[in-house]
């Protein structure tokens, strides 16, 4: 989040001073470069994540930044307004105490309308508007006692079947349900006869002599209307009911329509998986996180909106064909959301992941020793066994501010001839920004060792590097293929306490003294990790 968008109460001199340089509003979280400039975090984290905006800002992303506590301190203690003094709050006082107190109790702060209608609402009227004002709150009928929403409750009025309607003809008043029943029985409205001048109520009983003043001629005038409505009323059956099979038509279109869209989601659905899958597999670089955590929130977008469109369901009851239509329709969509469900959890382990290297990556060293803490070594292996993520990579480390860049590449569940059966254990160089200075190719000797947190007795593996293999050549991709040992231990040992603890002291600079390696020489390189719920690495 940018820095505090609240207005001074009255003069401050050293305002500017106390302004971020990316978003200019007042320092969130204040931390200072190496240029004196000031940053809120987040837009130092967002600055450095994009090198155009870094560049646009005159920093290095590379630079070392430390928290400014003293202009913590002063911003605390600024005289601000309430942010929401244009709304008619008039609380004033010190900014931490906004932020920490008042802010989440303000009455006069908006809120978007749980109930649904879109309205921003006053904290303090909020109640009011859900109980008396929102369209969208429910509401009972006083003649039906049915529940709708109270935007809709003047339209239902007009349509309900117990609610007052007065009759045009004789005026009386009766619930809606029974007026047909009264304009065809009960209703005396006065009508003309069809071929005399004479008035008669609508119950032809009630007609004066009803026969005796019709001559032959006037029966048969009389005959011939009815003949003449009679067709006049089989023409408008015939239009309405065209109208009832073209609209049938239009439906079964919509439905076909409809269900091919549907398959075109999934399968588009299911490619796009398949792409950030193959991504997850070739680049664990840590760069994508924030890219995946964007494309994971479309996706989570799209199920939904197909989740939407599975539950419409066609107006067309009384036709068995369509309904039919539908079930089988409904079952194959259910049946593809529920693949895409898994998915997206398969999705959201593969996240997790990255986001675990992401946070571990801050912790980068660049003197040769590095502490790799692993956490949820049960979960991970499980994952491991059950093919979900069968390998983590350690966050890059270094040896030095301009030296080789590398990471420790992990199998719990093993790789190649240790699948199964043996924990393995690899070295990765990776591309770095100074390859072209460095001599190639790599030919330190490397030693991987897993800590005996206990005894001492640790496990140690060492390799020289082969000058020919393409591992240990300069980096033309990202990382180069894996080195090291893939029968490293016994897979028994991630149950063995002595190397898989609990709470592992994470040691941030770690030599031979800090963890009792005094029996192992000394090499130019040396970084440790541990596991965590449960172990430790080294590698040196």
């Amino acid at each position: 989040m940018p820095g505090y968008d609240l207005k001074i109460n009255g003069e401050y001199a050293r305002i500017e001073s106390l302004q971020c340089s990316s978003c200019e509003l007042i320092l969130k979280d204040a931390i200072q470069n190496e240029d004196g400039q000031r940053f809120c975090k987040s837009c130092w984290e967002e600055a450095i994540s994009s090198s155009s905006k870094a560049q646009k800002l005159g920093i290095n992303p590379k630079e070392e930044i430390h928290p400014d506590i003293a202009v913590r301190r002063e911003i605390d203690r600024l005289p601000v307004l309430c942010e929401n003094y244009e709304n008619g709050c008039d609380w004033t006082g010190k900014l931490k105490d906004h932020e920490h107190d008042h802010k989440a109790i303000c009455e006069y702060k908006t809120m978007r309308c749980p109930l649904g209608c879109g309205k921003r609402i006053p904290l303090g009227k909020l109640r009011k508007h859900e109980k008396e004002e929102c369209p969208f709150r429910q509401v009972r009928c006083q003649y039906c006692r049915s529940e709708l929403l109270a935007g809709d409750y003047d339209d239902h009025l007009l349509n309900c079947p117990n609610a007052p309607y007065t009759c045009g003809h004789c005026h009386t008043e009766m619930p809606r349900s029974e007026m047909v029943s009264h304009m065809l029985l009960n209703c005396r409205e006065q009508l003309s006869c069809s071929g005399c001048q004479q008035q008669i109520h609508k119950s032809l009983s009630k007609h004066p002599n009803p026969i005796s003043h019709l001559e032959n001629d006037q029966v048969f005038m009389h005959l011939q209307m009815l003949g003449l409505a009679m067709k006049r009323l089989e023409t408008h059956f015939n239009v309405a009911l065209k109208d009832i099979k073209k609209e049938l038509t239009e439906i079964d279109e919509s439905n076909s329509k409809f269900k091919d869209k549907m398959i075109n989601e999934s399968s588009s659905l299911t490619k796009q998986v398949k792409q950030l899958e193959e991504r997850l597999k070739g680049e664990p670089s840590n760069r994508i996180i924030i890219e995946l955590q964007g494309e994971v929130t479309k996706l989570a977008e799209r199920v939904s909106k197909v989740e939407s469109g599975a539950s419409y369901r066609p107006l067309n009851q009384g036709y068995d064909d369509m309904s039919t239509s539908d079930s089988k329709m409904g079952g194959s969509i259910e049946h593809k959301l529920a693949e895409q469900e898994r998915t997206s959890g398969m999705l959201k382990v593969h996240l997790s992941e990255l986001e675990l290297q992401l946070q571990a990556s801050l912790a980068s060293t660049y003197n040769g020793s590095f502490l790799w803490r692993i956490p949820d070594v049960k979960r991970r292996k499980r994952d491991a066994i059950e093919g979900k993520i069968t390998s983590i990579y350690s966050p890059p480390f270094y040896t030095g501010r301009n030296g080789y860049k590398m990471c420790i590449r992990a199998y719990l569940n093993g790789d190649g001839i240790g699948y199964n059966t043996h924990l393995s254990i690899f070295f990765v160089l990776m591309k770095g920004e100074y390859d072209p200075l460095l001599k190639w190719p790599f030919d330190f000797k490397v030693s991987l060792i897993m800590v005996d947190q206990d005894h001492k007795r640790h496990i140690v593996q060492t390799f020289k590097p082969s000058p020919s293999s393409s591992s240990f050549q300069r980096p033309k991709s990202d990382m180069n293929i894996a080195s090291g040992c893939p029968k490293f231990a016994e897979l028994k040992i991630l149950d063995n306490e002595s190397y898989v603890k609990e709470d592992v002291m994470l040691l941030p600079k770690a030599d031979q003294q800090d963890i009792g390696m005094s029996s192992i020489p000394v090499r130019p390189l040396s970084v440790y990790a541990h596991f965590g719920d449960n172990s430790s690495l080294k590698c040196s």
